[in-house]
């Protein structure tokens, strides 16, 4: 029917939005024969939430699916849509980024998380690596460092995938 579901999680409960299967750009999103990656967009500030989405939506090689506020939303939408690539949060009520990020690293080893935070220190990057997240962005450098995040996630999306 050439729709696709999408699901936005507020921290008011969960709001499901049909949408166009394709953007305007419709191929050209990714390569020929590529897929791009399957991707859930974390944060309860919902300012921030959007901007996010809005730069991740340019980028060719992802297809946001889904948004949560928390970590607890994030979980459970992870565990039913199974995302390729997760962009998250640090800090966030019910549910921190940084425990939602351990449990998807135990449950999913391959899901790629990002995370991305306010708070850029020495302490707060290693508590992030022991997650198993594989980057770290302030988000005061997403417009400058995202773009070869995205990039390299891609390049292991489809590494991944071609070994399938």
């Amino acid at each position: 029917n050439g729709e696709a579901t999408r699901f936005c999680v507020s921290r008011r409960g969960a709001k499901v939005l049909t949408m166009p299967a394709a953007d305007s750009s419709g191929e050209e999103r990714s390569r020929a024969g590529e897929r791009p990656m399957r991707t859930l967009v974390v944060d309860d500030n919902d300012v921030a939430l959007r901007t996010i989405c809005s730069f991740l939506k340019r980028q060719r090689q992802v297809d946001v699916v889904a948004t949560a506020g928390d970590g607890q939303q994030a979980l459970e939408l992870a565990r039913s849509l199974r995302p390729d690539l997760i962009v998250m949060d640090v800090q966030m009520p019910i549910m921190s980024g940084l425990e939602a990020a351990s449990h998807l690293g135990s449950e999913f080893p391959a899901m790629q998380v990002v995370m991305v935070t306010m708070h850029d220190t020495p302490e707060l990057r290693q508590a992030v690596q022991a997650t198993g997240a594989r980057w770290f962005v302030p988000k005061e450098r997403l417009s400058q460092e995202l773009p070869s995040v995205i990039h390299e996630a891609f390049e292991k999306f489809r590494d991944t995938s071609a070994s399938r």
